[in-house]
């Protein structure tokens, strides 16, 4: 083999090297405990909330809404959802879920739980130091979200007061973010 030739195959090896290397499939850990794993990677928001049993009532909403499509595409988002124990406090929660002529005034209430572009926690939390206090962020509603640190959390708060932190880890996805939480943000809008 000519030194050309070997030098051509070493520079179209190398970078396969380096990209296997990264594929291990064990995952990279951030420093707030999102894990990137090469598994959530493959999937997106939408795919990752309809694997989570503790994210059914939220995935269901999303699919009766019609927002689960926009989650599937390749768009940027990060959807604060709210975990089934928390999505219950809303009244009457299950007959929501069954009447799809709710469907619109669902879709307003969940809107205000997706922000467009994805945010780790990390990027969250370097928002809040670079700020100096809590960071505002517009959601694909007509509202925002205020983020801010209480000690080693994230505290998400809604334009109404509504409060809600991770349930658990946060989990990119190759389309976003998602941030499993423990409230929901916003009200269902009023039908009157």
């Amino acid at each position: 083999m000519s030194t050309l030739s070997s030098r051509a195959a070493l520079c179209v090896l190398a970078p396969m090297t380096l990209i296997l290397a990264a594929c291990s499939g064990q995952g990279s850990e951030t420093a707030d405990g999102d894990l990137a794993t090469e598994e959530n990677m493959a999937r997106t928001v939408a795919t990752m909330m309809a694997g989570d049993d503790n994210l059914s009532m939220a995935s269901e909403a999303l699919s009766q809404t019609g927002l689960s499509t926009m989650l599937d595409g390749p768009s940027s988002y990060t959807v604060i959802a709210p975990v089934d124990t928390a999505f219950e406090t809303l009244e009457g929660s299950e007959a929501l879920l069954e009447d799809e002529t709710q469907a619109p005034l669902l879709a307003a209430m969940l809107r205000e739980h997706i922000i467009p572009g994805a945010l780790t926690p990390e990027t969250i939390r370097t928002a809040i130091e670079q700020k100096g206090g809590a960071v505002e962020m517009r959601t694909l509603g007509s509202g925002t979200l205020t983020f801010d640190e209480d000690g080693e959390n994230i505290v998400m708060t809604s334009a109404s007061g509504a409060t809600a932190r991770l349930a658990s880890a946060a989990m990119v996805a190759s389309n976003g973010v998602l941030f499993p939480v423990d409230g929901v943000l916003a009200e269902l809008p009023s039908t009157q």
